[in-house]
């Protein structure tokens, strides 16, 4: 680790430290995963912290979805996908 890196995680820590708990950096998978749900929302336009649970559920099983697919296609290996909704 950089010398930049560890005066970073400190500031972190430090942080946490005062709240009295944990910080630690996210993944990149995290990342990937926030990005396609915030990409999700504006795409059916649900701000999803004013969405009613019928909307909320909408985004959480299109996110879902694709990430499945996302893992699929980056691993080779077949993800079992649950259909979304039944009748």
């Amino acid at each position: 680790m950089t010398e930049q890196e560890l005066r970073r995680t400190q500031k972190l820590d430090d942080l946490a430290g005062k709240a009295g708990g944990y910080v630690s950096l996210p993944s990149p998978d995290s990342l990937e995963q926030a990005k396609l749900f915030a990409k999700t929302c504006a795409r059916f336009g649900i701000h999803y912290a004013k969405a009613s649970a019928q909307e909320r559920a909408l985004v959480d099983e299109v996110v879902r979805i694709q990430w499945a697919h996302i893992l699929q296609e980056r691993t080779g290996i077949r993800q079992e996908i649950p259909p979304s909704f039944s009748a």
